[in-house]
């Protein structure tokens, strides 16, 4: 055996804590609506084989199963697994989307505390298994990270007022069909830290948006509108994340039928041949009907952005189809401001396009540490006081030696990537780790963030 008493005890923990909630799980097995949801399996098997191939998915990262890992496992499950076992039962289980949310959906809304809690066991049974093999990469942190921060998102919202698990059933059912209203989906937009020009440009937006479907049903005269917008700022600014709320807003208010969101760049839109660069930008359009296109980068498709002049081609598909399905599809450029400016310079019908600009300011220091405090918070963890401390003193470091093009929130993704490979470091040494500790960012996790930064 590989691993000394003090860890095997800390998975054992784990793998306690993981085998009671799926215990717990075992009361609705005989609920016909959750022998439905579950197509012939139940929450504790599902749930089991989630875990066993987030693991799986985990390893592969850096390489195949390690014995090391396996170990790990074995302990964690208390099940005598072979290599070969356990990468079978990754492929001969019922295979499951690590980035679906509807099996946590499902029991959070049947158990809200048991789901938090098996969320948060879960995320830390693979930082501890990232760990074993000696070396903790950030591929692997990353990739663990985003797939917890997906599922606490999608359940943060969920209304847990269900008397009974046949409602819980249709409600996810329904949930698909069901359409966000308008109310939602400025909570939506609110709740998203500092953007106070942006906020109140939408909701003048949405003004007219209503003004004139007024005036449309009263038969009064309406002038031309247009949809399609360009967002100017740097990267991490919020520039995407609002396009995807807009594209609900326009979808609620009746703009757009369908209220998607398909994002490209270049590499999306221009081919590397003569005749094909027509082709991929038609076939993304078509994708995009009924939703909004964002295009980011948007400037590199002019040919000052590129030696080629197939991006100029591509303008001049993109433009015939914004005038030929202006009633159904909504396009939405994004970029460095300067940049921008070149690029609706660079041809006439841009102008005459987009007539809308919506500037995304830079965050300010405060806002740059609430926007980590929270996004700690939605991946279960939460900072010292002497934490936020060092942390605001490093933010503001940071923001006083920016250059040009900041990549503000994208910095501090980063940042909290680093600070929970830090902290998972420290935490490792110790002895059976309580769930607080576990939790709990320190002053010397932050401080390990200087030397990256502050060079």
């Amino acid at each position: 055996m590989y691993f000394d008493e003090a860890f095997k005890k800390l998975i054992k923990k784990q793998g306690k804590t993981f085998a009671e909630a799926k215990d717990l799980l075992d009361k609705y097995n005989d609920v016909p609506a959750i022998k439905k949801a579950m197509n012939g399996s139940t929450l504790a098997q599902t749930l089991e084989s989630y875990l066993i191939q987030l693991l799986i998915y985990l390893s592969r990262l850096n390489g195949e199963v390690d014995f090391r890992e396996l170990e790990f496992v074995t302990i964690l499950l208390q099940k005598n697994l072979t290599k070969e076992a356990m990468q079978r039962s990754g492929t001969d289980a019922v295979k499951i989307d690590l980035h679906d949310p509807d099996l946590f959906t499902l029991i959070h809304l049947i158990d809200k505390d048991l789901a938090e809690a098996l969320i948060n066991t879960i995320e830390s049974i693979g930082l501890i298994f990232i760990a074993v093999d000696g070396h903790s990469d950030i591929p692997e942190i990353k990739a663990l990270t985003d797939i917890i921060f997906e599922i606490k998102y999608a359940i943060r919202s969920l209304d847990n007022k269900s008397d009974t698990v046949h409602e819980v059933i249709s409600t996810i059912d329904a949930s698909s069909e069901s359409e966000q209203d308008l109310e939602s989906i400025l909570s939506e937009l609110n709740e998203l830290i500092g953007l106070k020009q942006i906020k109140a440009e939408i909701a003048g937006l949405i003004n007219l948006i209503k003004v004139r479907k007024l005036r449309e049903e009263k038969g009064l005269p309406m002038l031309p509108m247009s949809f399609h917008l360009v967002f100017s700022g740097n990267p991490g600014t919020g520039k995407t994340t609002v396009a995807r709320i807009l594209s609900k807003i326009y979808k609620n208010l009746g703009v757009i039928s369908k209220g998607d969101l398909i994002e490209v760049d270049r590499s999306g839109l221009v081919a590397g041949f003569v005749g094909q660069t027509a082709i991929k930008v038609s076939e993304v359009i078509d994708s995009a009907k009924g939703g909004v296109l964002f295009i980011d980068e948007a400037y590199s498709l002019t040919p000052g952005g590129s030696q080629s002049d197939f991006g100029s081609e591509a303008i001049e598909v993109l433009l015939k189809a914004m005038e030929d399905q202006r009633g159904d599809l909504v396009v939405i450029v994004a970029g460095y401001t300067k940049e921008m400016e070149a690029f609706l310079n660079s041809n006439p019908g841009l102008k005459s396009r987009f007539n809308k600009f919506i500037h995304f300011e830079d965050y300010t220091p405060e806002e740059l540490l609430d926007i980590f405090i929270l996004m700690s918070k939605k991946h279960g963890y939460r900072l010292e006081d002497d934490a936020k401390r060092e942390l605001k003193k490093l933010i503001l470091l940071i923001y006083e030696n920016k250059k040009e093009n900041f990549a503000n929130a994208r910095i501090i993704r980063n940042m909290i990537e680093s600070v929970i490979q830090h902290q998972a470091n420290r935490v490792i040494e110790i002895k059976d780790p309580s769930k607080d500790e576990l939790q709990e960012i320190t002053a010397e996790d932050i401080k390990m963030l200087e030397t990256e930064y502050t060079v």
